[in-house]
């Protein structure tokens, strides 16, 4: 199992009010950005990955003996 610590995590912030339908300008957009900016300074994101096997490919996912219930998963693998 692999952990990445050291790596960039940046937020278009433009696509994410469009996203989310937050009106620019308005106070919901101003107080998203405020809490974006602050999620920035404290954030320290990380990411976990492992080589895993599919053992079964059906109606379900089974990876290394985990079984996902995900169409989209299914259909990506």
């Amino acid at each position: 199992m692999e952990i990445l610590k050291e790596f960039n995590f940046e937020v278009d912030e433009k696509n994410s009010i469009e996203k989310l339908k937050i009106e620019k300008g308005s106070e919901d957009g101003k107080e998203f950005l405020n809490l974006l900016e602050k999620a920035k300074e404290i954030g320290k994101p990380k990411a976990i990955y492992l080589e895993g096997f599919i053992e079964e490919k059906l109606e379900e996912v089974i990876i290394n003996g985990v079984k996902f219930r995900s169409k989209l998963l299914r259909k990506n693998l």
